[in-house]
């Protein structure tokens, strides 16, 4: 059985309590600061190797580009649906540097601020131990370090969920103004900065709901209404302000009914697959969808036998498991109504709450024996390490979307014919505005998006575009999405227009000088 000493459990596990005692652990001694400053130290180190090793790719790229947007256009969800939070934090720095290495820092402070968040909020759980050892797995997890390593949302977006957290925490170990205003700005800015994170607001204000109606406390219910009402307002402001500017993106791409498409059977096997692949392989093994099945068995094992621990902890010990079924559940149901893409990086910001029912687990083994539990979490960190973003061929399965235009077009920069056309092809375009030095001086084209073609369409299409024309470079990038033979092989089979004078292939992008075949 489990200590609730050693745990520092609380005096009280009552949350809907109106003012539940706060956990002994919540004040970490010298030898929590340090464990805590090490375990930084170490994930400071791991996202900052590699950091600049590689060009941005397409959504990174598209997100500068964004960035530069002038007032009050960045406000708006200009070229995607995201609010407009990362885009204003990264707005002065965007305009100031192009290196890959400054515009991905604030993601590494943000990822690191992350751990420091979950960890304090597990230690408001009366569980020290769960805080240093998720802690741990968060400082190496793969979907940690990769999100830490791009210029996107998704760092912000964690660190913003594990903030609300830690403010649902301190309401309910608490309820004083500070604590609910805390709240409120926790969960307006995860508004402005995701709006996925509707889906862990949602388990946030049930159990916050429950908290009051047990409360007998009219001030702390007029607390949870307000902040409920402005939480509810901003999220009615960005849904509205999004469907404005892309309604007929969404209503082509994202509002289809599964439950219209799929019989009940091919609807529970989809949601099963979605789970497996998308999110607990994605969030144990991220870009790695080659890797064996298996691998995926130990992380899961050990997260059940986790939630049957924080469950028989008590209401605190199973907020964890509580949190992350709910927002789970929600986005399952919204997939199935057509409302939300399920899954992958979309789920990105509930990664921390499996991680910490996989040390969970591992604590559970080693509370009934020592040494399986040290083999258990010695074993899963080994397996995260294992599949750390790749900067070199160390694991043939980890191919992130790594993009290399800068060497592209740096290729196509050398070669002596400044006057030859250089054609963009769907994806290079964001690259090569932050990259377009390289071409100073040379006619540029740049290509339709041709993202709802069929490949042979899209090489159609292309071969339309090119006519009129010589001799062309042809450039490309995000060809995880466009097979590059496909375009390639279109343009230079019979009857295709063109034969090939030169090519130059890079991981993720190419650039080939074609000329027409007269």
């Amino acid at each position: 059985m489990n200590d609730p000493r050693e745990h520092g459990a609380s005096r009280s596990h009552d949350v809907g309590g109106a003012r539940a005692a706060l956990p002994a652990a919540a004040s970490a001694g010298d030898g929590d600061r340090l464990k805590i400053g090490l375990i930084l130290a170490v994930a400071l180190g791991v996202r900052l190797v590699g950091l600049a090793a590689h060009d941005f790719w397409y959504d990174e790229a598209l997100e500068v580009v964004r960035d530069r947007l002038p007032w009050p256009r960045i406000l708006l969800f200009s070229g995607g649906p995201d609010p407009p939070l990362f885009r204003l934090l990264m707005s002065p720095l965007a305009r100031w540097s192009s290196s890959e290495a400054v515009l991905r820092v604030p993601s590494v402070l943000f990822s690191l601020a992350t751990i420091v968040l979950v960890h304090r909020w597990l230690v408001r759980l009366g569980d020290a131990r769960l805080a240093l050892a998720t802690a741990v797995l968060l400082a190496v997890a793969p979907v940690q370090v990769y999100y830490a390593q791009e210029v996107s949302q998704y760092a912000l977006a964690g660190m913003m969920a594990a903030a609300t957290l830690l403010a649902m925490q301190m309401v309910l170990d608490g309820g004083a103004v500070r604590d609910w205003l805390a709240l409120g700005a926790a969960s307006v800015l995860a508004l402005l900065t995701y709006y996925g994170l509707v889906f862990l607001l949602l388990p946030v204000f049930l159990v916050l709901l429950r908290h009051v109606a047990q409360a007998r406390d009219a001030v702390q219910r007029r607390r949870f209404a307000v902040v409920a009402a402005i939480a509810g307002a901003v999220l009615g402001m960005l849904v509205w302000v999004m469907l404005l500017q892309q309604y007929e993106k969404f209503a082509a791409d994202h509002l289809r009914p599964l439950v219209t498409e799929l019989s009940a059977g091919e609807l529970l096997r989809t949601l099963g697959v979605g789970l497996e692949r998308d999110v607990l392989g994605f969030f144990v093994r991220p870009w790695a969808d080659a890797a064996p099945r298996w691998l995926l068995l130990p992380p899961l094992a050990l997260a059940l036998l986790g939630a049957v621990r924080q469950v028989r902890g008590g209401v605190r010990g199973g907020a964890v498991v509580l949190v992350l079924v709910v927002a789970l559940l929600a986005m399952g149901v919204a997939n199935v109504l057509g409302l939300y893409p399920f899954g992958a990086r979309y789920a990105f910001f509930l990664s921390p709450l499996l991680l910490a029912l996989v040390a969970a687990g591992v604590l559970a083994l080693r509370d009934r024996a020592r040494v399986a539990g040290a083999v258990a979490g010695v074993l899963v960190v080994a397996m995260l390490v294992a599949f750390l973003p790749n900067v070199g061929p160390r694991n043939p399965y980890v191919r992130p979307p790594y993009e290399n235009l800068d060497e592209t077009l740096a290729w196509v920069a050398a070669r002596d014919e400044p006057a030859t056309p250089v054609y963009l092809y769907y994806g290079s375009w964001a690259a090569y505005a932050l990259y377009k030095t390289r071409l100073e001086g040379r006619p540029v084209v740049r290509g339709r998006v041709l993202r709802r073609l069929t490949p042979e369409e899209k090489v159609a299409a292309v071969r339309r575009e090119l006519a009129g024309h010589a001799r062309v470079f042809v450039v490309a990038s995000h060809l995880w999405q466009d097979d590059q033979r496909t375009l390639l092989d279109g343009l230079l089979a019979p009857g295709g227009g063109f034969r090939l004078v030169a090519l130059r292939e890079e991981p993720g992008a190419f650039a080939a000088l074609l000329e027409a075949d007269r």
